[in-house]
C-alpha cells in the first residue's frame, strides 16, 4: 500500500499522463505559421509535439522506484487499443539495475513480462518486435547506444537519476533523446548537482520545448532566463512562432 506522499505523487503523474482537448494537462496551444502547434506552459515553455510527462523531484528514500511502478499498473494501455505500444522503458545508472530488479520482483503482480536489459540481453533480444512483449525493460544509460530499445516503440520512458543526462551532448544523453515515448518521466532526488543549467539535458530528453532539439543552440544566459517566470517568456515563446495563444494566460500564470 502506497503512503499518502507516494499517493500524491502518483496522482501527480497521472494527472500529467492524461491529455485534456488534445493539449498536455496546464498548457495552452500557440499555432505556428506552418499551421501546426507548439505549447505554452505555466512554467513558460512550450512542446513541439504532445509529449506528456515530467519532472518527479523527491528526497532519496521517498519511493520514487515504487511510485513509478505504480504508474505502470495505473495507467496501462488501454483496452480498446490493443496496436498502442505496450512496454515501460527504464533508463537507469548501472549501479542501480539490480534495485530495479528487486523492486520489480517484489512489488509487481506475478504476471509482469520485465526484462533487464543488460549487455547478455541485448543479444537474445536484438530487435525492437522482441522487446515489444514486456511490460517493463530496465536498461542503463552506458548501454542505450546503439540498443534496440532506440527502435522500439513505448507507452512510457522513465530516466531514473536523470542529472545523469543533464549534459546534452553526451553519448547518453543523445542516445536517451531518441527514445520514442508519449510519456517520459525524470526522477531525481538532485536535478540540479550546481546550477539550473543542469536542466538543459534533463528537459532535451524530455522532449521539452523550446528546451528541446535546435533550441538547445542557445546561449545558457537566455536558456535559464526562460526558466524565470513572467509575462516576457509568453512574449519570448510569441516572438519565435507567431501568432496569439489560444488560451489566455494572465501573467501570474506565465
Amino acid at each position: 500500500e502506497l503512503r499518502p506522499v507516494q499517493q500524491r505523487a502518483l496522482a501527480f503523474m497521472l494527472s500529467h499522463e492524461r491529455d485534456v482537448d488534445g493539449a498536455p494537462k496546464d498548457f495552452a496551444r500557440l499555432p505556428t505559421p506552418g499551421g501546426h502547434s507548439v505549447y505554452y506552459g505555466r512554467t513558460a515553455f512550450c512542446l513541439r509535439r504532445p509529449a506528456s510527462g515530467g519532472f518527479l523531484m523527491q528526497e532519496m528514500g521517498i519511493g520514487k522506484t515504487v511510485e513509478a511502478l505504480a504508474l505502470v499498473l495505473a495507467n496501462p494501455r488501454p483496452l480498446d487499443d490493443p496496436d498502442a505500444p505496450l512496454g515501460t522503458l527504464v533508463v537507469c545508472p548501472t549501479t542501480l539495475l539490480a534495485n530495479w530488479k528487486s523492486e520489480i520482483e517484489k512489488l509487481m503482480p506475478r504476471r509482469t513480462r520485465w526484462l533487464v536489459l543488460n549487455s547478455a540481453a541485448k543479444k537474445a533480444h536484438d530487435t525492437p518486435s522482441k522487446l515489444s512483449r514486456y511490460h517493463v525493460v530496465v536498461t542503463s544509460y552506458t548501454l542505450l547506444s546503439g540498443s534496440p530499445a532506440l527502435k522500439a516503440k513505448w507507452r512510457r520512458v522513465i530516466f531514473d537519476e536523470s542529472q545523469t543526462v543533464k549534459e546534452v551532448y553526451t553519448v547518453q544523453a543523445r542516445a536517451a533523446e531518441q527514445i520514442i515515448a508519449p510519456f517520459r518521466w525524470a526522477l531525481s532526488g538532485t536535478p540540479m548537482p550546481k546550477d539550473v543549467g543542469d536542466l538543459k539535458g534533463q528537459l532535451n530528453v524530455l522532449q521539452t520545448f523550446p528546451f528541446y532539439g535546435s533550441a538547445l543552440g542557445d546561449s545558457s544566459n537566455r536558456f535559464e532566463a526562460r526558466l524565470l517566470p513572467g509575462p516576457g517568456n509568453k512574449a519570448w515563446a510569441e516572438s519565435r512562432w507567431g501568432g496569439e495563444s489560444e488560451g489566455k494566460l494572465s501573467e501570474g500564470e506565465a
